[in-house]
């Protein structure tokens, strides 16, 4: 439903962050507040969360944090906020090692996780996040694929238009504002 939000951070508050969208600004729980600075415009990955007693949005940094949260809701017994709650005491890459580890030890260090769910993490997760948390996914450019996300969401350019340019971008160290800008200068050229 609910893919990311792409605006200006514009409050922290306890545990979550306020992201201003031209104007309506939508609260997002996130794991750690402090990695989105106030006044920067940013890409907020965001998941839905409903039933019957509240609605809201948990927020991400990047793809392969949401994808791990995802994973991790998807586990019997673990829900949105004790998900949101494991990312928030430990890193991407240490939780993945440590459920790759099937070190339930690690895990059940983590606020309301047992020896139970623990161990139903490991199982349903285990050898299933190979590209989360940094493990073989070095050679990707956070950056470059957020451009080439937001060109083909919002404005509806087709992948082979957008494989093109970008494979003409060389520069790697760009921001995600600079690499649209590129883009689509060479794509209205065309």
């Amino acid at each position: 439903m609910y893919y990311y939000l792409h605006g200006r951070i514009s409050q922290h508050l306890k545990d979550s962050i306020v992201v201003d969208v031209n104007g309506v600004g939508y609260d997002a729980l996130v794991s750690h507040p402090d990695d989105f600075p106030i006044g920067e415009i940013l890409f907020v990955y965001v998941c839905y969360v409903h039933n019957d007693k509240e609605e809201y949005f948990v927020g991400f940094k990047t793809r392969e944090e949401k994808e791990l949260y995802l994973k991790l809701t998807s586990v019997q017994g673990i829900g949105p906020k004790t998900a949101l709650g494991m990312l928030s005491n430990t890193s991407t890459g240490r939780l993945v090692q440590a459920i790759d580890d099937s070190d339930a030890n690690y895990l059940r260090r983590l606020p309301n996780i047992g020896k139970k769910s623990a161990s139903q993490i490991i199982l349903d997760l285990r050898g299933k996040l190979q590209l989360i948390g940094g493990r073989n996914s070095s050679t990707r450019n956070e950056n470059r694929d957020k451009a080439y996300e937001a060109l083909k969401e919002t404005y509806g350019f087709k992948d082979t238009e957008l494989k093109r340019v970008f494979s003409e971008i060389k520069d790697t160290t760009l921001s995600v504002s600079d690499y649209l800008r590129i883009a689509l200068q060479r794509l209205n050229n065309r």
